[in-house]
């Protein structure tokens, strides 16, 4: 079979989930937001439409099995989005470069945009995560992140530095 054929198999009914998007799951996403807070039902929905596409693979053909992925995204895209704006809240305004492939990203006081980089910190494993969030968004040292998750400094080092790498390899930077 050429590559036309699996095209009917596999093919994501965009046009109709991003209405359904648009629409109905919008307004079940502003129903779990406060009133006049600063995370919103669109920037919700455009992340978890960005996530989708990303992972078209996953998504399914069928739009009922597309429907309930995008469902599932966009809960834990509100969710990290409530977290995140909580934890800017509570940190000073300053910026760290995070490198990321051959050039550096700013990950950017809580007057900008770091949604990108964020987003694609929470794609990655637990542990990855932790890790990030501890240096890049608590400040902790190394050596600090050690003691408060009792491992070798060394381990800890060595951790960052997967941590580090499987981010670059998630926003499309070099593998190594």
């Amino acid at each position: 079979m050429a590559d036309n054929s699996p095209d009917t198999e596999t093919k994501v009914p965009w046009e109709e989930l991003v209405a359904w998007a648009e629409q109905d799951l919008r307004k079940r996403m502003q129903a779990g937001l406060k009133i006049g807070g600063r995370v919103s039902a669109s920037s919700v929905v455009h992340s978890t439409l960005r996530r989708a596409v990303t992972r078209q693979e996953v998504v399914g053909s069928s739009l009922g099995r597309a429907k309930a992925f995008l469902s599932g995204i966009a809960k834990r895209v509100r969710s990290e989005k409530i977290r995140n704006q909580s934890a800017q809240r509570r940190m000073p305004a300053s910026g760290i470069e995070l490198k990321i492939g051959e050039r550096g990203h700013l990950i950017p006081d809580q007057h900008q945009d770091d949604t990108d980089i964020w987003e694609a910190v929470a794609s990655l494993p637990d542990e990855y995560q932790t890790i990030l969030n501890a240096i890049y968004r608590q400040r902790q040292s190394l050596s600090e992140y050690a003691i408060s998750q009792k491992i070798n400094p060394h381990v800890a080092s060595e951790l960052h530095q997967r941590a580090l790498q499987a981010l670059r390899k998630q926003m499309g930077g070099e593998d190594s």
